[in-house]
């Protein structure tokens, strides 16, 4: 599959989602997971995560993340292969009040109060060194450049 298309079928499962899952972890931190929602604005990608959540107390300390995407299970047509965009991510602490305006309106109107709390901070979040995977044989990686090549499994036989 040609690296647009690849990138186009990333980018549509990306357009799906309203929210992620996400791992952070690192030296002397204990490894959490969660989930977030988030907004795309500008071509990039932001959430709001409170420090009262391991993953967003973490982010706070520079813990080392990495994202999922994944479809719903029940629209799925195989459970063991649904679409997957695995992603590292580095992020940065922003102040942006068109953001948190748009998190408002598209997640919930929470965001109100919650913009006001000492305890979340909003991040831009860019994602790198990716994984695709449409399904069994069907896995891709993500270069340093942002290209996407077919991940070609190992055959090995039995004796």
């Amino acid at each position: 599959m040609a690296n647009k298309k690849v990138k186009d079928r990333v980018d549509a499962l990306i357009e799906r989602m309203n929210t992620f899952i996400i791992t952070t972890y690192g030296d002397g931190i204990k490894t959490a997971l969660g989930y977030l929602p988030f907004v795309v604005h500008n071509d990039e990608v932001y959430v709001f995560p409170s420090t009262l959540a391991e993953h967003g107390t973490n982010l706070a300390k520079g813990a080392n993340a990495t994202v999922m995407f994944i479809e719903d299970e029940h629209t799925a047509a195989k459970l063991p292969a649904r679409l997957r965009g695995i992603f590292e991510i580095e992020y940065e602490a922003v102040e942006n009040d068109e953001v948190l305006d748009k998190m408002e309106v598209e997640i919930d109107g929470d965001y109100a109060i919650m913009r006001h709390l000492s305890d979340f901070t909003l991040y831009k979040i860019t994602m790198k060194n990716g994984r695709y995977i449409q399904g069994f044989g069907a896995a891709y990686l993500q270069d340093e450049n942002g290209d996407w090549k077919h991940n070609r499994p190992s055959v090995t036989t039995g004796n």
